[in-house]
């Protein structure tokens, strides 16, 4: 009798043992399932400048998941009928739901560059707070301005509100509505060789309005 119960005991353990190792192989089947992650490319240009009334012309991206291609959406919109700044995003997503994006931005200008006109890029100062701001050419007539507002904070630190301007015949400045964390933010103004002022607006913001003038450095 003592040698069955020992048989037995002995089998259980096997059963459980084995049990065990099965239960190991199939977790380990689920957790090496290779995924693999979409990109997404556009093709052309991340920025693209067109005029007013133009032909825009998209070319679209290149999605893929493991080198084979895959179907990607875009959303936004572009009208050559109007001034500003347009972005587009390319998504794709894989089988698995993975995602990735890339993006285009195109800017709408009201009229062509006027050839020898003055460039407004340079470092700025606001003639408030002495807050700086960095205006960059993109192309003629297009600039960033690194901060175009000049006296937003966040936690007591300075927030600056990146926004695009318009300047095509080197002295008026338009400052194209342009998606903030405060909402739409578009202004006009001038420039004298010395300084910018704009009338900058907060749309989103009852609209709020400011006067400002921005010193060149």
């Amino acid at each position: 009798m003592k040698t069955i119960k020992y048989s037995t005991f002995l089998l259980t353990v096997l059963i459980a043992v084995s049990s065990l190792f099965t239960a190991c192989k199939k977790d380990d089947n689920v957790l090496s399932k290779a995924t693999f992650l979409p990109d997404v490319q556009i093709v052309g240009d991340a920025i693209t400048v067109i005029l007013k009334d133009s032909a825009y012309t998209e070319k679209g991206a290149v999605a893929t998941e493991n080198n084979a291609p895959i179907e990607y959406t875009i959303s936004g919109s572009v009208d050559n009928t109007t001034p500003g700044i347009y972005i587009l995003n390319y998504l794709g997503i894989n089988a698995d739901g993975f995602s990735a994006s890339d993006s285009r931005t195109v800017i709408v200008l009201p009229e062509a560059f006027i050839p020898g006109s003055a460039d407004i890029s340079g470092n700025y100062k606001l003639a408030a707070n002495s807050r700086p701001s960095t205006v960059t050419k993109v192309v003629d007539g297009v600039y960033t301005m690194s901060d175009g507002w000049g006296t937003a904070t966040s936690g007591g630190n300075p927030s600056p509100i990146f926004c695009y301007l318009f300047c095509t015949d080197g002295e008026n400045i338009i400052m194209p509505n342009y998606p903030t964390v405060f909402g739409g933010m578009e202004g006009t103004g001038t420039y004298d060789g010395t300084k910018m002022v704009i009338t900058t607006t907060l749309v989103d913001q009852g609209p709020l309005t400011r006067v400002r003038t921005w010193n060149k450095q």
